[in-house]
């Protein structure tokens, strides 16, 4: 009997240790699917410094030196700068390196004289500039003569297949259509079929995919970084706009969202994030602190947004390294009462190799520079002085300097 007893009780502690056994297996299992789910861990940051290479004095007596939207083209020995003029609805473009204004591209109606509004444009190279119109998302390649070579729309009815449970429609803003010279496709925003504060608004599709040499639209894409829940707390003000940053092949290409330290590569084919990589500053908490407001408080949201910092992208062909500009949090109010504003803000600058790995933080003055005017080069960091706070601003010139990072 008791040897009986002895063997029944042995095989239960067996089962028991088995059942230990296979339950830290499983909770190893879950810590790594978690740890990959919700992206790498985060380290601080190195503190370096970028080299002032050449500062640049365009004249502008005739053009306007303050634009709404930029661009760059940039190759070894060329570096052009195309600036929206919104008034005018008008391309200034400047030849940077030998500091002189080439021309203004001014663009109509087809078969009129009637002004289009730009909402959009991409450099391809300076023979093929695209620009995007109000027009049914009308785009048009120009050359830098400004003859039009091609005009298309690249609204379709296949997009109506989409409309009424994914989207109520396109959503291009300012720098944020992207083209995929792999594919010939053009990504543009698309809005969520619900507003973004409702619980669901992260689990809807942000990118529509359009096949330019077909003319019809491919699918609904997009992924939002793995924080961007109700649950979470995520700040929704702003944390939803976003840039594609880059394009590394047929199938990927990379995002960048204003409230993620995470730059998130995608494979749209699989709709899936593949990888995460920590760009995250010295200087801003994470996660961020929680909207608490009611979102259609726009003053609340303002506030927020002024006094939260911002991961941004800075748009143009990448050289050897990467530069990531980074808005600090700031106080609402000066010390003497009065507001702060978008530019008063402190920031820096994320670097990355040509590896993706993040090498430091540079740290950059407030109400120098104008940090949403920022571009990669082929040459470095091309920072605009244009700033509403630059005492220093000469309005007759467009002002630049251009920054890199020099290894000891």
């Amino acid at each position: 009997m008791i040897g009986g007893r002895f063997l029944k009780l042995s095989y239960c502690l067996q089962v028991i240790q088995k059942s230990i056994y296979l339950l830290i297996i499983l909770l190893i299992s879950c810590g790594k699917s978690q740890q990959i789910t919700f992206g790498p861990k985060c380290r601080e940051n190195n503190l370096l410094a970028l080299t002032k290479v050449r500062s640049f004095q365009i004249p502008v007596d005739t053009v306007q030196y303050k634009h709404f939207m930029s661009a760059v083209y940039s190759n070894d020995s060329t570096l052009y700068y195309f600036g929206l003029d919104l008034g005018r609805n008008a391309l200034d473009v400047f030849d940077v390196l030998h500091e002189h204004y080439l021309t203004t591209l001014h663009f109509s109606r087809p078969y009129t004289f009637q002004p289009i509004t730009v909402i959009d444009f991409f450099v391809v190279n300076p023979d093929s500039i695209m620009v995007f119109s109000d027009i049914s998302y009308q785009w048009r390649l120009v050359t830098l003569d400004g003859v039009v070579f091609d005009n298309r729309l690249v609204m379709d009815s296949t997009i109506e297949k989409w409309h009424e449970n994914s989207i109520i429609g396109l959503e291009p803003f300012p720098a944020n259509i992207a083209f995929d010279p792999y594919n010939k496709y053009l990504w543009v925003p698309a809005t969520p079929a619900v507003a973004e504060g409702h619980d669901t608004f992260f689990n809807y599709p942000f990118l529509m995919a359009f096949d330019l040499p077909r003319e019809q639209a491919i699918g609904l894409f997009g992924k939002y970084p793995f924080h961007f829940s109700p649950d979470r707390q995520t700040p929704f003000t702003q944390a939803s706009w976003f840039n594609i940053v880059a394009f590394h092949s047929a199938e990927e290409f990379t995002l960048l969202f204003n409230g993620s330290p995470y730059l998130l590569h995608y494979n749209w084919p699989k709709d899936s994030i593949v990888k995460h990589i920590c760009i995250k500053s010295n200087y801003i908490e994470f996660p961020f602190p929680p909207f608490k407001e009611d979102f259609d408080n726009l003053t609340a949201r303002r506030d927020y947004s002024l006094q939260n910092g911002l991961y941004l992208s800075a748009p143009g062909p990448f050289g050897p390294w990467r530069y990531f500009p980074v808005r600090h949090p700031q106080p609402l109010l000066r010390a003497d009462g009065k507001r702060n504003d978008y530019y008063s803000a402190p920031w820096s600058v994320v670097v990355l190799d040509s590896a993706w790995q993040v090498v430091g933080e540079a740290l950059f003055p407030p109400d120098i520079y104008d940090i949403y005017n920022l571009h990669n080069t082929v040459q470095g960091l091309l920072v605009s002085k244009e700033s509403p706070n630059n005492k220093e601003n000469e309005e007759d010139y467009l002002e630049f300097e251009l920054y890199r990072y020099k290894p000891r």
